[in-house]
Parts: structure tokens; C-alpha cells; sequence
């Protein structure tokens, strides 16, 4: 999106995908050609996205491109063999020395911003650029909201939960672009007839964070959660989501659970748990914190 938005004059996007990835590539397609109806969106099938060879073959005759043409080409998605493979076949096939009509670009994750290849950035924050509503968000990742039971869904963390809710609602910051604020969504994703639900959801710019809300004092039921909110939370927003479980136990059981969690996931600091230490006014500081991945003072 931001290079349509940056290039006036792009013709044809090409969508390099696999037979695993062709419904998304689809998916998305579809979103853009609603807006860009003056872009042509090609699909490159990898024939086997494990192979080199085939690989660099694929890009080269299916492609469809030549040295006339001024190529960019995009690197951060698919595999580490898909990208070093299609860098190459682009490179070594369809650069024009003496026109310098290829460049390569991929997006650093911790800083939310289109790098080139040769390291200056291309973009600023994307952020603070790109906006995704929830319901292109599900979308694009093959979900559907369902209707709620009310009955079913009574338990005794609703009053937390509420609270959790209450705070986060009168945040000024969340009442206005580039956040969204969405609570209670029950979703069925593609043909699987298991639902789930993510209790709150936050949505800076493109960037999404799921919360879950527990009152259990039961290390494993808190880890459980851990996961399952981790899991759901890249499911609809990629590797760049993050997520949160919020419990009133006190910071002894949090860093305990987080501490586990940590060891568990090999590392991934995507997940943060907040405690009662971290409520009331402390609390939309400490969740900005980990949404943007800077200090809030």
C-alpha cells in the first residue's frame, strides 16, 4: 500500500506467492483493486518454494518482466529460500546496469519502516501511514465474526474485564486516528467450525494487539491464556502483532508466568503480561509501551 501510494505512476504489482498462500495473495488483491482499479495485480506461482533452482526459474519465466522495466521488488515476505531466491533471479535477470532500473527494499519489524537494501530508510513509521480496519483485518485472514450468547459467555471475570474496558475507553488516544478500540469479537476463521474470541482489541495504524482478561490465580490457566492470546493475535495481525494478558495477581505471580512464557515461546517478548501493579492510570501507559515498542514517560 505504501508504495501505491508513493508511486503515482505503478502500473503492475506482482504478488509472488505458493499454493499455501495463493488465498491470501488473493485476498489481497482483491482489498487493493477496490481502491487502485488502474493496477493490474499479477500472480506468480512458485511451483515448489523449497527449491532454488526452481525458484529462480519460476521468477524468471513466469514474472513476465525484462530490463526495460523499472522493478522493485519487495523481499519481506515468504520464506528466507523465497526471498534470497526471487532477489537473485530478479537481479541477475531483469537488472539493467546502465539504466539502474531495479531496487529491493523490506520491511525492519522493530521499526515499523521500509528499509532499502543498501540500509536508508524508504518510509517513515508505516503506522502512522497505512490504516486497516477490523473488518478488512479479518478479511484479509479468512475470518468471520459471529453472534454471541450472552448467556453462555457470563463468567465471573466480566466485572474485570468491564474495568479493563472502562479504562481503555475514556484514553483520548483511542477515541481518535491512528487507534481503534474493539471489545468482545467472536470469530470462526475459514472452514474450521472451532470459534474463538479475543476479548479486546487495539489497532494502531495496521498494527494490531489482542488482549485477553483473566482472573485466575492458576499458573497454568495464565500460561494457557499466554499462548492461546499470542497464537490468535499473529493469526489476524502477522509476525508484527503483539499480545497481552491482563490478571489482577500480584507482580511475584506476573513475572513468574512471564518468566515461563518467555522459556517457552524461545524468547518472543511479543507477549507481555500486566499485573494489579499495572492498572488504573499505569495501565494504557504500559500497553502503549508495548504497542509501539518505546518508553512512555
Amino acid at each position: 500500500m505504501h508504495f501505491l501510494k508513493v508511486n503515482p505512476k505503478l502500473k503492475n504489482v506482482i504478488l509472488v506467492q505458493t499454493k499455501e498462500t495463493a488465498m491470501f495473495a488473493e485476498r489481497l488483491a482483491g482489498q487493493f483493486f477496490v481502491k487502485y482499479k488502474n493496477i493490474t495485480f499479477r500472480h506468480c506461482h512458485l511451483s515448489n518454494p523449497r527449491n532454488a533452482w526452481a525458484i529462480y526459474t519460476d521468477i524468471r519465466q513466469k514474472a513476465k518482466l525484462s530490463p526495460k522495466d523499472s522493478i522493485h521488488l519487495n523481499y519481506t515476505g515468504g520464506t528466507k529460500n523465497m526471498a534470497v531466491h526471487t532477489y537473485r533471479a530478479v537481479y541477475n535477470e531483469f537488472r539493467n546496469p546502465d539504466a539502474e532500473n531495479c531496487s529491493f527494499s523490506y520491511l525492519d519489524a522493530s521499526a515499523f519502516r521500509i528499509v532499502s537494501d543498501k540500509g536508508n530508510p524508504l518510509s517513515e513509521d508505516l503506522r502512522n501511514e497505512i490504516r486497516v480496519d477490523i473488518h478488512t483485518l479479518m478479511e484479509l485472514h479468512g475470518c468471520q465474526k459471529v453472534l454471541k450468547d450472552k448467556k453462555k459467555d457470563k463468567q465471573a471475570g466480566d466485572d474485570f474485564e468491564s474495568y479493563v474496558l472502562h479504562e481503555l475507553a475514556n484514553v483520548s488516544e483511542l477515541k481518535s486516528d491512528p487507534w481503534q478500540l474493539h471489545s468482545n469479537w467472536r470469530m470462526i476463521k475459514g472452514g474450521s467450525a472451532k470459534e474463538f474470541e479475543i476479548d479486546i482489541m487495539l489497532i494502531y495504524g495496521y498494527q494490531l494487539c489482542g488482549i485477553s482478561v483473566t482472573t485466575s490465580k492458576v499458573e497454568k490457566i495464565c500460561k494457557g491464556k499466554g499462548f492461546e492470546i499470542l497464537h490468535r493475535a499473529r493469526q489476524l495481525g502477522g509476525d508484527e502483532a503483539r499480545a497481552i494478558l491482563l490478571t489482577p495477581n500480584d507482580e511475584t505471580f506476573v513475572t513468574k508466568v512471564e518468566s515461563d512464557l518467555l522459556t517457552d515461546t524461545g524468547g518472543d517478548k511479543n507477549l507481555k503480561i500486566l499485573g494489579k501493579d499495572a492498572l488504573g492510570e499505569k495501565l494504557w501507559p504500559a500497553i502503549q509501551e508495548h504497542i509501539s515498542g518505546e518508553e512512555i514517560t
